[in-house]
């Protein structure tokens, strides 16, 4: 996902592909593992081929701006390009949304409902948008219908990495809401892992806002010195 200098891609997180890497003999491979770990086949290709490999869990901005470090100590790509990259990214972190904006739910599926609170990166997203996260502080959790409903929220945004869109609206209509919210829907197959890229859902995420009549600074708060 960093695109770096266009450097091949040899797997995804559901795998490596074991045939190129032994192909293209690598020193240095970029992962990030899942949850679970280093994908067991890469650590011995690892072994047997000699490269480095590099990378952690991505969950947000600051484990974006590491990799960042790392990718530029190891000579990978331009300071300049990554610099910008690191300044765009760090702008992202650096904002939080008002008291007085919007209260939001942020769902990454509905069968189950999947909301993202404040310490993931689509909160993060959602705070430089201006918008607060009715699920506060925290990271992944399964809610009940019961608890979506109470959180009383002003927009619930739906991201989904594609498929069709009417389908995920008639899933949100199904929803029987005691005061309808604005509902905003993120089809960007990008908001679905922290990449370099965050910059551009971010984009779409306050378009889609702003498409749907939802009231948000063109901004949000930029917090000096806020740390993380």
């Amino acid at each position: 996902s960093m695109g770096i200098d266009d450097r091949p891609v040899v797997g995804t997180l559901e795998g490596v592909d074991a045939e190129i890497l032994v192909v293209l003999k690598p020193a240095v491979v970029l992962h990030q593992p899942p949850a679970t770990g280093s994908d067991p086949v890469l650590v011995g290709l690892r072994d047997r081929l000699g490269f480095t490999l590099v990378g952690d869990r991505l969950d947000g901005v600051d484990d974006l701006i590491r990799l960042l470090d790392e990718v530029e100590r190891l000579g990978l790509a331009s300071p300049e390009r990554l610099r910008e990259r690191r300044e765009s990214i760090s702008r992202i972190g650096a904002m939080a949304a008002g008291v007085d904006d919007p209260l939001a739910v942020l769902l990454h599926s509905i069968e189950p409902l999947g909301v993202a609170g404040r310490d993931t990166f689509l909160g993060e997203l959602a705070d430089a948008a201006g918008l607060r996260n009715a699920a506060g502080a925290g990271g992944w959790r399964e809610w009940s219908i019961e608890t979506l409903l109470s959180s009383q929220p002003d927009v619930v945004v739906l991201f989904t990495a594609g498929g069709s869109i009417d389908r995920a609206r008639n899933q949100l209509k199904m929803i029987e809401w005691p005061r309808p919210p604005l509902q905003v829907i993120i089809t960007n197959p990008d908001a679905f892992e922290p990449s370099t890229r965050m910059p551009r859902v971010l984009a779409d995420l306050r378009s889609a806002l702003g498409d749907a009549g939802v009231e948000v600074a063109p901004a949000a708060i930029e917090e000096v010195g806020r740390e993380r």
